[in-house]
């Protein structure tokens, strides 16, 4: 075998050498250009595509996110990426790529990878207003009496929106007056309502005035029409027989000035039951009474009862619509009775 291809060498001779170097040196050629490409690619960021964030509302979190690409337009996932915007009173970036959107209006987003950078505009729009919501649908003033209603704006999603002015209007002026920043002021008795608005959105809050008299009749304690029962106690006697006490409001007046007069009338009532039938006995009448000075308070309608015969005892006057409600503070305890008061005739 030997010889063969020896004979074949020789016959073929130059040849053969023509034909097998090419290949060689191709083969070669083509070693030496992977091994130098191989050593020169080192990846590098290049360009930078910013995501589009799609409508940006006053009030939205986003996550920016950005696509960083080496000279090979291959996509780089471990380069780090930071935002920033031009005006950070339309919209602030924190953490790198939280973006808050903050009021309507346009700027610029701007995207540092490295030695590259990409700007993108940005505009922000405002949310719309889905509702206008109140801590108090009806407010109750007495005569020249003064309150501020303080609505909240929300969005679709239940968002609290700012930067959104209303505008207030009255339906009564000659009842109660309210201002371009929502403050009501109580000008006569009686009933209206006040409207904030935003475009087509708009709450409505009941307006009641009560005017302030100088003498009161007691008529209702909690709620209750007088005469009705405040205190109840089972009572044993020495022969071990028992029966019920009950302290009962009859009636009460008021009178209410530069001072005030509270006389509030209390029957002890003896109860027993015999033989299946309830059997009531007045035992006696006491009157509660109280006097001192009066402390009014416009802006909210309401006075303070400054006691001058016990020490520190104190009561509240609160404004209703059909006469003020005292909550009375009962000396010696911690119980209130909370009398509505109406004129007296």
């Amino acid at each position: 075998m030997p010889a063969i291809l020896n004979r074949y060498s020789q016959r073929t001779g130059t040849l053969g050498r023509a034909l097998f170097a090419p290949v060689a040196l191709a083969a070669m050629a083509a070693c030496s250009d992977t091994t130098t490409e191989s050593d020169s690619y080192i990846p590098a960021a290049t360009s930078i595509a910013i995501a589009d964030p799609g409508l940006v509302r006053d009030g939205d979190v986003i996550t920016l996110t950005a696509t960083v690409k080496d000279q090979r337009q291959r996509t780089m996932t471990s380069v780090p990426v930071q935002f920033v915007t031009v005006d950070p009173t339309v919209a602030v970036v924190t953490g790198g790529n939280v973006l808050t959107a903050l009021r309507e209006g346009t700027t610029e987003l701007v995207v540092v990878a490295g030695t590259v950078q990409q700007r993108r505009p940005l505009s922000v729009v405002l949310h719309p207003v889905a509702a206008i919501d109140v801590a108090t649908p009806t407010v109750t003033l007495l005569v020249n009496g003064q309150q501020r209603i303080a609505p909240t704006v929300r969005g679709l999603d239940g968002r609290v929106l700012t930067g959104r002015p209303l505008t207030w209007e009255s339906g009564n002026p000659a009842v109660a007056r309210v201002s371009t920043d929502g403050l009501v002021t109580a000008v006569g008795a009686g009933e209206t309502f006040v409207v904030a608005r935003y475009g087509t959105i708009s709450r409505v809050v009941n307006i009641q005035v009560a005017a302030l008299a100088t003498s009161y009749a007691v008529s209702n304690i909690d709620g209750r029409t007088l005469p009705t029962n405040v205190y109840e106690e089972l009572i044993t006697r020495d022969d071990g027989s028992k029966y019920v006490l009950v302290e009962r409001l009859e009636a009460g007046t008021v009178t209410v000035g530069d001072r005030y007069t509270v006389n509030l009338t209390i029957a002890e009532i003896e109860r027993t039951v015999f033989q299946g039938n309830t059997i009531e006995r007045v035992m006696r009448r006491r009157t509660i009474n109280d006097q001192g000075a009066v402390h009014y308070n416009w802006l909210n309608a309401t006075a303070r009862f400054e006691s001058s015969l016990v020490g520190t005892l104190s009561h509240e006057v609160r404004p209703d619509l059909l006469g003020p409600r005292l909550l009375f503070r009962l000396s010696g305890t911690n119980t209130i009775w909370g009398l509505g008061l109406r004129t007296a005739q």
